[in-house]
């Protein structure tokens, strides 16, 4: 009896501190566990909910910049610049600038915040980890410097060779009619390919350099994670749970640091897109100063051209030299000349499309070099120059396959359904 009883003491002793750590039931690790995670989905949902909307104003605020600067820029830029290029920057670059850049920041966010909690939780468990998460992020920053130096510029590559086939699709849908009649369809399919071979290069370089880095923070990760073992179970008196709980927090650490790497690189690549909405913000836009019109300006149409020079850039030679004429109120006139002449010169001066090197136009008196464009351009008309025939054919063969014509069915070459809408005009 007295044998026993010295036996069980030890056992009874081994029992005690577990009855003194289970003070608290298991609803009360429940409760705290769900108010860590109610408290996390808020937070995560604020900080979604605040980085979107600071991208989507943003993005409004570069959209309205970057529409009113290319409106207002000068003819010659809009003769110089490819239509493919300007429809790269409101496509894929505000693309990149709404969801990408917003994105990758917020997650750039949560990374570090999440390192920086993982740092504390680390300093009370081991200093070790410390020192070696500072060579993991050494380590990391060392190859993603080297990254950027090569996929900065293959990305501006990439997006530089994404322009010109937006402007060949735009250009061959303008001219299918004149390619087919050609029979040249196979000249344009294969300049398309080829443009599609330059952006598809430097697309596939650009996924080179990813694999390049990402296969580089794997093997550091590794690395890192084999060390923080092996520190763990070298180390005295370490215990299952402290073990356990060093090298969950190692990994975490490890993928985090890497994310954080690759995110971040992400990020100074999509600046790339912001760089070029940002550079068509600050184009150089026409001169919208001068005094206001009249109200009733212009009253009876006289204009008057006085020594007028006119060249479509400051070093390009004149295409108007020294013109000088006078149009009398109620007069009509016609300007003729082979192409090439002017005519069309002529008028974008009157719109101040193109500003005058020297000399002076006067509508009814007023210099309209001093008057502001939307005064002038909002008191003037102009019928374009358009091919009439094959519209007049389209509205013909519109007018009499719909239910919109009433009346006898005519030929489409009936001379009295050809003429008649080019009677009323006039």
């Amino acid at each position: 009896m007295y044998a026993l009883s010295i036996q069980q003491l030890p056992q009874q002793a081994k029992y005690e501190p577990a009855h003194a750590v289970n003070e608290h039931s298991l609803g009360f690790y429940l409760a705290i566990y769900v108010t860590l995670a109610l408290i996390t989905a808020v937070l995560a949902t604020f900080r979604y909910f605040y980085m979107f909307t600071l991208s989507i104003r943003a993005s409004r605020s570069l959209f309205e910049k970057m529409t009113f600067a290319v409106l207002r820029t000068p003819l010659r830029w809009v003769d110089t610049v490819p239509v493919g290029r300007i429809l790269n920057r409101f496509t894929a670059d505000f693309n990149t600038v709404d969801t990408g850049l917003a994105r990758n920041l917020s997650y750039v966010i949560s990374l570090v915040l999440s390192i920086l909690g993982i740092c504390v939780a680390a300093i009370f468990v081991t200093p070790y980890t410390i020192l070696l998460a500072a060579a993991l992020l050494g380590l990391c920053a060392f190859f993603a410097d080297q990254y950027l130096d090569g996929a900065r510029p293959t990305k501006r590559l990439e997006s530089t060779t994404k322009s010109p086939i937006f402007e060949l699709f735009g250009t061959t849908l303008a001219g299918v009619s004149t390619i087919r009649g050609f029979d040249k369809p196979k000249v344009y399919i294969d300049r398309m390919y080829e443009k599609l071979d330059d952006y598809d290069m430097a697309t596939w370089y650009l996924f080179l350099l990813n694999r390049w880095i990402w296969w580089r923070m794997s093997l550091i990760g590794f690395a890192y994670s084999t060390i923080i073992t092996a520190v763990v179970l070298l180390m005295p008196g370490m215990t299952a749970a402290l073990a356990g709980f060093t090298l969950s927090l190692s990994l975490d650490l490890s993928s985090s640091v890497l994310w954080l790497i690759g995110l971040v690189s992400n990020v100074e690549l999509n600046m790339n897109a912001a760089e070029r909405v940002v550079e068509y913000t600050e184009l150089k836009t026409e001169d919208l100063g001068g005094q206001k019109a009249p109200a009733a300006w212009p009253t009876g149409g006289e204009v008057e051209v006085e020594n007028l020079v006119v060249r479509y850039a400051s070093d390009l030679a004149p295409v108007l030299k020294g013109v000088s004429f006078r149009i009398r109120r109620h007069e009509r006139v016609g300007v003729v000349g082979r192409t090439g002449a002017g005519k069309s010169s002529l008028s974008l001066a009157l719109f101040r499309f193109l500003e005058p090197s020297s000399g002076s136009i006067y509508i009814d008196g007023l210099d309209i070099s001093k008057i502001s464009l939307h005064d002038l351009r909002s008191r003037l008309a102009i019928i374009p120059q358009v091919r009439q025939q094959r519209r007049l054919r389209d509205i013909q063969e519109t007018l009499l396959t719909r239910h919109w014509y009433v009346g006898p069915r005519p030929v489409l070459g009936d001379s009295s359904i050809q003429h008649r809408p080019l009677r009323r005009p006039h």
